[in-house]
């Protein structure tokens, strides 16, 4: 019995010099950060997987989406209208407790829009839905890992959220 053991007590000292040992919590890569502008450039490359996105999150009385200043045009040459990409926070998966939660409530409460990363998957119905059919996209939001105020006067908003007009 004593000589099992100690066999066994080798076999685990080999196994973990073998295999290596790490302390704490066991590490996930991180998904590369994706732009709402190639979202919107290549949707079929992205339709229903998780991705990670920074924008500016817009949010009015009517109507939120993401925003990227950096995209050349989010209009659509074909239809005429804006691609912009419709936040939803998908109620089973998204932490609405959270600190960064209340961070982003307060932030959009005060200036109506905040620069967010956040991880979902991203939709495409296949039409133009939302307020004023303002949305061809939508990225059901899992959860949010930052969340920072705007800094100066970007965000297609000119210091004010505006909405953008969609041509009928």
């Amino acid at each position: 019995m004593r000589n099992d053991m100690y066999m066994l007590f080798l076999a685990i000292i080999t196994l973990i010099a073998t295999h290596g040992y790490e302390s704490g919590p066991i590490k996930t890569e991180q998904k590369p950060t994706i732009s709402v502008c190639t979202l919107v450039a290549q949707p079929a490359a992205y339709v229903g997987k998780e991705v990670r996105v920074s924008a500016v999150l817009i949010s009015g009385s009517e109507l939120s989406y993401l925003w990227d200043d950096s995209c050349s045009s989010n209009v659509n040459p074909a239809t005429g209208k804006s691609d912009l990409l419709y936040p939803e926070f998908d109620e089973h998966r998204y932490n609405g407790k959270s600190a960064l939660n209340k961070k982003l409530h307060k932030l959009l409460t005060k200036h109506q829009k905040a620069q967010v990363t956040v991880v979902g998957v991203f939709i495409d119905p296949g039409h133009y839905f939302g307020s004023q059919l303002c949305c061809r996209y939508q990225l059901e939001i899992e959860s949010l890992e930052s969340v920072e105020a705007v800094s100066g006067q970007s965000a297609n908003s000119g210091g004010k959220v505006t909405v953008p007009q969609v041509p009928r």
